[in-house]
């Protein structure tokens, strides 16, 4: 800005995407994303870069500011910028700018049932589990996999499509556990149905 560079993205992250622009008490906050550019990145880090006339500008982020589920949307509201970033762990997550402040928060929600793209996005991927029904190594025991940062065993796609999906209210992660060592076993996937009422309809509290 006037010349001077306001925020550098580093080497490892070189791409930017501008989210919009909000109006905040006695200036301006500009939302931003960093990207490697690869498939492999698909957890973008946030800033919000705020612009004041007779100020210094200001970089404020977190290491959790950003959404594992591809969902960010902004808004403002008398002068408070409110992001809500999707899921994280079935439960809603959301980041708050107030007076320069950054915080992120999570809630419960009563959602039970995932979404439908994400749970044949999920059943897509657990074609990984089929193919291991003819593998050498032989089925892999998920009881204690973190899906959620990325512990299952499949192409990139399939990996990111069991993160992404695991993340969403309604995931029943028995359920998968189980129907994926049923398909490894037995070789084949049973109908996206019956996999759906198993995989994906969390279970009553």
């Amino acid at each position: 800005m006037n010349g001077k560079a306001i925020f550098r993205a580093p080497e490892a992250e070189p791409y930017l995407k501008l989210h919009g622009i909000f109006r905040i008490p006695g200036g301006q906050a500009v939302l931003v994303s960093q990207n490697c550019g690869g498939s492999g990145c698909q957890v973008d880090p946030l800033s919000f870069v705020l612009l004041a006339k007779h100020a210094k500008s200001q970089v404020l982020t977190q290491v959790d500011f950003n959404s594992e589920t591809h969902s960010i949307r902004a808004s403002e509201k008398s002068g408070t910028v409110i992001v809500d970033l999707g899921y994280y762990r079935q439960k809603k997550k959301v980041a708050v700018l107030d007076s320069e402040y950054l915080s992120i928060a999570l809630k419960d929600v009563p959602v039970r049932e995932m979404p439908d793209d994400q749970c044949k996005s999920l059943y897509n991927a657990a074609d990984a589990c089929v193919r291991d029904h003819t593998s050498s190594i032989g089925c892999f025991d998920y009881s204690t996999a973190d899906f959620a940062s990325g512990g299952f065993s499949g192409s990139n796609a399939e990996v990111w499509g069991v993160r992404i999906a695991s993340h969403f209210p309604g995931f029943n992660r028995n359920g998968f556990v189980a129907t994926c060592a049923t398909a490894c076993r037995s070789g084949k996937l049973e109908s996206y149905a019956a996999f759906r009422m198993l995989t994906c309809t969390a279970p009553p509290p």
